[in-house]
């Protein structure tokens, strides 16, 4: 999470990212034979999926407790109402569209390994939930259990999950189903507040995450980009430029990046949302299970689909991402915000250092500069979405959600309306 606080002008970075196990052992990881896994990254593949599907997947949580950071530091409203929305959503189910339906049809066969995921999205525990064909179809999926578990960290905090009997059922579940998450590992995680990763690039100026995330091969991807002519508007020599740079840089941080005890195209389940309020403070928070249903793992206690963060580790020993106990993971999310002139912007971008060229050219014909408001509010929390005309439309959709705050919004800016807006979307 990268917030950025108008009063003193000053960007603040919460890791929150997740870590293996403790009891955690790459013996029981051993590779196949069979080449490259098929997932998000390009690890070698290790029998029988476990580091990427089930309960040997799954990672300590962190997202929880770095909320809780963030409310206790900067949070102004009562943390028990913040999470009614939550709640209130759960206990309605989330609604089966065609979306939701085909989503879960691609993944029928890995949510039916596990008894608990199959009760919760497939119907009779094997097949597809579909809803019906008409608008009107009403079909949600029965998560109660995890409102009821939303319920308790709202009235107990953040560290209910971590401190309390949820996070112990939690475990529980985990160890049941095979894999190692103890109580111990929850009772040990903390989210932590960093001096952000700040470098400038031409005319703007980017904070991002530092550490174990895209930040640093962020960063690289600048660096590299500095001294190139990149022409006034994307073109074949531009995107050589960038491809090289990016390539560069995601080797760098394949070949070095890892924790090594210092201090500090498959599809995925990550969620980014930027928010700006009426004071110009402004927070990118990205917050992912990793693979598409995580592990596709449900924690029956809590009603917890849980994670797959395991995968974020190289299965192969002696290099500095190799999978061990007590690790934090080599993440690829990078929530960014930035300054270019009298001009604050917040935005992610997606799977990290790959889509950095897509924020290249920061200079007046750049998509910082060009931003307009399209929707405003002078509410708190209000989100903005913003609209550029620099890149080609693919592009502009590509970067899903971006904020970008000179001032607070004038009502006559706020009024503004602009042809074919851009669907703000969530990934």
């Amino acid at each position: 999470m990268m917030l950025w606080r108008a009063k003193e002008g000053q960007a603040h970075a919460l890791n929150h990212g997740m870590r293996s196990p403790g009891a955690l052992d790459p013996a029981n990881y051993p590779l196949s034979g069979r080449g490259k896994a098929g997932d998000l990254f390009p690890w070698e593949h290790v029998e029988g999926d476990r580091n990427v599907q089930g309960a040997t997947a799954i990672a300590v949580p962190g997202v929880v407790d770095g909320l809780g950071r963030a409310h206790e530091r900067f949070g102004k409203m009562p943390w028990a109402e913040l999470l009614v929305p939550a709640i209130e959503h759960a206990r309605q189910g989330l609604l089966v569209d065609w979306y939701a339906a085909l989503v879960i049809a691609s993944c029928t066969r890995e949510l039916a390994k596990d008894a608990d995921a199959a009760a919760v999205f497939l119907e009779d525990g094997q097949w597809p939930t579909i809803s019906g064909w008409t608008a009107l179809a009403e079909k949600r999926l029965d998560q109660s259990r995890m409102a009821d578990s939303l319920d308790q960290i709202a009235r107990h905090g953040a560290r209910a999950l971590y401190d309390g009997d949820l996070g112990a059922a939690m475990a529980r579940d985990v160890q049941e189903k095979g894999g190692c998450l103890s109580r111990d590992d929850l009772q040990a995680y903390r989210a932590e507040f960093h001096a952000p990763l700040d470098f400038a690039y031409r005319d703007a100026r980017f904070h991002v995450v530092p550490g174990l995330t895209a930040g640093p091969t962020f960063r690289d991807t600048f660096a590299s980009l500095e001294t190139e002519d990149l022409g006034s508007a994307p073109g074949p020599d531009s995107y050589a430029a960038m491809a090289a740079a990016l390539k560069g840089a995601y080797a760098r941080r394949l070949g070095s990046m890892g924790d090594t005890g210092e201090s500090p195209e498959a599809p995925g389940c990550t969620t980014h949302f930027s928010v700006v309020d009426r004071h110009g403070n402004m927070v990118a928070q990205t917050q992912t299970l990793l693979s598409i249903f995580g592990s596709r793992v449900v924690s029956p206690s809590t009603g917890f689909l849980m994670n797959n963060g395991i995968m974020w580790f190289d299965p192969v020993q002696g290099r500095p991402n190799s999978l061990g106990p007590d690790k934090r993971c080599l993440m690829n999310v990078c929530p960014v915000v930035g300054e270019q002139g009298e001009k604050r912007f917040a935005f992610w971008p997606p799977a990290g250092a790959r889509s950095s060229a897509r924020w290249r050219n920061c200079r007046p014909s750049s998509p910082i500069s060009t931003c307009r408001w399209r929707k405003a509010s002078t509410r708190p929390g209000s989100t903005l979405r913003t609209r550029t005309n620099s890149l080609p439309t693919k592009t502009c959709r590509a970067m899903c959600w971006t904020v970008c705050a000179k001032t607070a919004p004038s009502p006559k800016q706020s009024a503004r309306s602009f042809p074919t807006p851009l669907p703000a979307r969530q990934v």
